[in-house]
Order: C-alpha cells, then structure tokens, then sequence
C-alpha cells in the first residue's frame, strides 16, 4: 500500500503487471468504496473565521478545491472541518478506483487463465512424446 507516485520507475513497472495489484485494488474498492467516512473528534481540523464570516463563506471553496466535509457550516466561532469525505477520497491516494473493480477482476482472471495454459503448454511441449511408443528423456 504505497502510493505509485512514490514509487521508483522500475517498481512502478512491477505494480502493474503484478497480479497482487489487481487483487488488492479489487477487493478494496469493493470492500470500502463509495462509503462515507466519520472524522474522530481528534482528526478534525478546527478554525476560527474572520470576523463577520460564517464557516461556510470562509471554508466552502477551499472544501470545494481539496475535498472533504464542513461539519459546522453556520458557527461563526469554530469551524470544524474534516480533510476526508468518502473512502474514495483515501482510495484515490493508492490509485484505486471502485469503477475499476470489474476491470480488476477479469484482469485477475485474466492472470489465472494464462498461467494455466503457460502450465499446460509447456507440459505438453516437456512431457508428452512425439510420436507413439517413443520416450522423453
């Protein structure tokens, strides 16, 4: 679970044809996708507004642009804001997308299907004679 971005070129290349990436983003986004998510009383971030400002006329664009919830829109002492609205928000950091979730799990399959035939080809090619009544080595 490290963001892509944050990765080397080289591993950046091995997260994508990495089945474990798929199988992750697959059942994260399904599992925790699209939900919203409460901010604990020590994670919210508190403000106090201009003078002759609401919480809402101070913070609403900043929401807008960053994301996240206003919790306390009309107080004009403490604005109380929580960074994170939905687990897609937290998701997107590890790009995860629950949109994506089918796509993943065909890609999985996908993974499954090849190895299989690889499997049985090159036992084909390896184990079985040529001709009848001739043995491999």
């Amino acid at each position: 679970m490290i963001p892509r971005r944050d990765l080397p070129a080289f591993w950046t290349f091995m997260n994508r044809i990495s089945p474990t990436t798929y199988l992750v983003s697959g059942l994260l986004s399904t599992a925790i996708g699209q939900a919203d998510i409460t901010c604990a009383p020590k994670e919210l971030l508190n403000l106090t507004p201009p003078s002759n400002m609401t919480c809402s006329d101070y913070l609403t664009p900043f929401a807008e642009a960053a994301g996240g919830r206003l919790l306390t829109p009309g107080a004009r002492d403490v604005c109380s804001y929580c960074p994170i609205a939905t687990t897609d928000v937290f998701l997107g950091n590890f790009d995860i997308d629950y949109l994506n979730r089918w796509r993943d799990f065909g890609v999985l399959w996908g993974y499954v299907v090849v190895n299989v035939a690889v499997a049985v080809g090159l036992y084909w090619v390896f184990r079985v004679p040529r001709k009848v009544g001739m043995k491999r080595a």
